[in-house]
């Protein structure tokens, strides 16, 4: 596979059973792969991403990126999905109480997409510590209980993995 940006060829890549890879360019740009799961037919399915320096690109120019086949005799395959995937996180409090041993919670999903090293998460409610976990690349739910409530109530939530630090208010 070619992959180019705005005409210029930029990588050269190959998907055949590598689970985790990444290429840099000259230029200062890289590719990456981290495969986030296996199907049936043993093929990687993850997220690649394309890393290009501010200074290649132009302030308010779109990137055209293209990803072409080559004849390298290999059985490679390549989709594109188009999503916007941003590294935050959201919440979706569920109308349930869990028991904890002599306390109830409420059950709340925190929905992390992480872009990093695999790592100990630490996840705070309101400044307490309500979790400690390990954030894996890619998308990972995490199942917190906190204080029931009764009517619309605003959190604010903080995850701290390694270098990375996000806070939202929900």
């Amino acid at each position: 596979m070619d992959l180019t940006a705005n005409g210029k060829h930029n990588f050269s890549f190959y998907t055949d059973g590598v689970p985790v890879w990444e290429m840099k360019n000259t230029d200062g740009s890289s590719l990456s792969f981290n495969s986030i799961m296996v199907d049936q037919n043993g093929d990687n399915h993850g997220y690649m991403i394309l890393r290009i320096p501010v200074s290649n690109l132009t302030s308010g120019n779109p990137i055209r990126i293209k990803v072409t086949g080559s004849q390298v005799n290999l059985t490679s395959w390549y989709m594109t999905f188009k999503k916007t995937i941003k590294t935050g996180v959201t919440v979706n409090a569920f109308p349930a109480i869990i028991k904890n041993g002599s306390s109830q919670l409420q059950l709340v999903e925190a929905a992390i997409f992480y872009f990093g090293n695999e790592s100990v998460a630490k996840i705070y409610a309101d400044g307490k510590l309500v979790e400690t976990t390990h954030l894996k690349f890619g998308y990972n739910a995490v199942n917190l209980g906190l204080k029931p409530v009764t009517k619309t109530t605003t959190i604010e939530l903080k995850v701290i993995a390694g270098e990375f630090s996000m806070k939202n208010i929900f």
